[in-house]
């Protein structure tokens, strides 16, 4: 389907973690109405910053980043539910999935 989403982490404190999603699309059709959401277990906290855009463009024209803050006060190995919606050709697409192996110490 041509989405891809990095990860780049940025630890202001401890028990933070910034997190910035960067989508790019390197098919030949347009994601529009693109959402990124992200949901963490009850022992953190997240909170989701308004994503830059709505539509990922095609042919890795461009980008959608997504910040996420997490809260981690109990600094346990991080884990994520992510859900990424959008609609391409006219079609809409869901795609779920985990992150369980973030690097050590994040």
């Amino acid at each position: 389907q041509g989405l891809k989403i990095q990860f780049a982490f940025e630890k202001p404190s401890p028990t933070t973690l910034r997190i910035t999603a960067t989508s790019v699309n390197a098919s030949g059709a347009s994601m529009d109405n693109f959402t990124f959401r992200a949901a963490v277990p009850k022992a953190f906290q997240i909170q989701l910053e308004t994503q830059s855009a709505s539509s990922v463009p095609a042919n890795s024209a461009g980008v959608v980043t997504q910040v996420a803050v997490v809260q981690n006060p109990s600094q346990q190995p991080l884990r994520m539910r992510l859900l990424v919606n959008y609609v391409q050709n006219g079609a809409p697409v869901e795609l779920m999935g985990q992150v369980d192996n973030f690097p050590a110490g994040i």
